[in-house]
């Protein structure tokens, strides 16, 4: 069983400590993307799971810049929010799991590796050289990471725009009149976007939807399927072949009537 004591034993004892706190060092993003390139195949098609940890993350750090580590505070509002924790007993049993390397803050990696039961040892293991792992999956994650950057800089900037036009539409005038335009539109835009990915959430579910029940079915069921269908089909183009024949036969005696 894999407990805060054996783990923090594991550590101390292990070469793994150093290089493990230079993970744990490494800026959000930097942990995300270490975490990720390890468990490639295990998130493939799903990146964005962890990368939304980001901002979760973020969200309970005292300051919006550099954070690495959340404190004891902090993880209990950050676990609390998650409904991952009840009591303080709770949160504090929580800690020790959690806290790897036993200094009473949780860093994103930490908490990445309690959440899907993963180890710092095999975190930190060599990435394989035979192949196993497609250079398709690692640029699909660089990508995905690539478009996550451009996604926080667009709202970091678009933020930014918004404030300066409230300021700018509070002053009156020509200009605090085109301001406001601006910003209507700017909002009609951002709900015209949220619509356009809601149904882009519903196509991809409905798709996996279809995939999950494919795998579900039986190949013999399958099987039958397909040839009831061509059945179906044959006997469907051999009817209308029928009709076809009778309808000449009946043009021609209309023609010698």
């Amino acid at each position: 069983k894999r407990t805060a004591t054996n783990l923090r034993f594991a550590m101390a004892e292990s070469k793994e400590a150093h290089a493990f706190s230079e993970v744990v060092a490494l800026d959000l993003v930097g942990q995300a993307k270490f975490f990720l390139r390890r468990y490639v195949k295990d998130f493939s098609g799903n990146f964005n799971e962890i990368l939304d940890y980001i901002d979760e993350f973020q969200r309970f750090a005292d300051k919006s810049d550099g954070v690495v580590e959340l404190d004891e505070i902090q993880a209990h509002r950050f676990l609390e929010k998650r409904g991952e924790t009840l009591t303080v007993k709770t949160m504090r049993d929580y800690l020790k799991d959690i806290d790897i390397d036993n200094n009473r803050k949780v860093a994103l990696i930490e908490y990445l590796l309690w959440k899907y039961k993963k180890t710092v040892v095999e975190l930190l293991e060599p990435p394989p050289t035979d192949g196993s792992i497609p250079k398709h999956l690692l640029d699909a994650l660089d990508e995905a990471i690539d478009t996550y950057l451009r996604q926080k800089k667009a709202q970091k900037d678009r933020g930014e725009r918004v404030s300066f036009l409230k300021a700018q539409a509070e002053k009156g005038g020509i200009a605090g009149a085109d301001a406001q335009k601006e910003l209507d539109a700017m909002k009609d835009m951002e709900i015209q976007q949220q619509i356009q990915a809601m149904r882009m959430k519903r196509q991809q579910t409905n798709a996996q939807q279809a995939i999950d029940e494919a795998e579900k079915e039986d190949p013999y069921v399958i099987e039958q399927k397909r040839l009831a269908a061509e059945n179906a089909k044959k006997e469907a183009e051999k009817k209308a072949s029928a009709n076809a024949s009778r309808q000449r036969l009946k043009d021609r005696a209309k023609m010698w009537s």
